[in-house]
C-alpha cells in the first residue's frame, strides 16, 4: 500500500512539474527565488526548492527580484486572470455584473467598480473579438480604460 501511495505521489509531483515547465513563468516548480536563477527553469527543481528554503525566496518575493517580479505588473496579472476565467468573464461582461468583473476591476485598481462593469458591458463586442486570446482581451479592456477614465483605474 505504501508503494502505491509513494508511486502516486511521485506521479503527481512529476505532472505538476511538467505543467509548471510548460507555463509562461520564468521558473520551474521550485518557485521563484535564488534557486530559480541557479537551477533555471529546466534544472533540478528539488535543488531549487532547497536553495529557496535558505530564506532567499522570502526576500525575492518581497523585493520583486530573482524571477519573483514577473507578476507585479497589473497587465500581466489581468491577463493571467482572464486566461483562467475567460468564459465566466465573457458571461459577466455581457450581463454587466458578476464576480469576475469585480476581481478584474480590483486587479486594474479601479475605484469605480460600477462604471468598470458598465464599460465592459457597453464595449463587449470590442473586447471579445477573439474570445480565445486572453492577451488580446486584456489589451482591448486596457484600451477602453485609457479612452474612458470614468472608472478611475490605476492601469492608466
Amino acid at each position: 500500500m505504501k508503494k502505491i501511495l509513494l508511486g502516486a505521489s511521485c506521479l503527481l509531483i512529476l505532472s505538476s512539474m511538467e505543467a509548471s515547465a510548460q507555463s509562461g513563468k520564468p521558473y520551474g516548480a521550485g518557485g521563484c527565488g535564488l534557486g530559480s536563477l541557479v537551477m533555471g527553469k529546466d534544472g533540478s527543481q528539488v535543488a531549487a526548492i532547497t536553495t529557496n528554503m535558505t530564506g532567499t525566496q522570502t526576500f525575492a518575493i518581497t523585493s520583486g527580484t530573482s524571477n519573483c517580479g514577473y507578476r507585479s505588473n497589473r497587465s500581466a496579472q489581468a491577463i493571467d486572470f482572464i486566461e483562467a476565467n475567460k468564459i465566466a468573464l465573457q458571461n459577466d461582461a455581457a450581463r454587466g455584473s458578476g464576480e469576475t468583473i469585480t476581481v478584474l476591476s480590483s486587479i486594474y485598481g479601479c475605484n469605480d467598480k460600477t462604471q468598470f462593469s458598465l464599460m465592459l458591458k457597453k464595449n463587449y463586442g470590442n473586447i471579445f473579438i477573439q474570445e480565445k486570446n486572453a492577451q488580446l482581451i486584456g489589451q482591448n479592456i486596457e484600451a477602453i480604460l485609457i479612452k474612458n477614465r470614468s472608472a478611475k483605474c490605476e492601469i492608466i
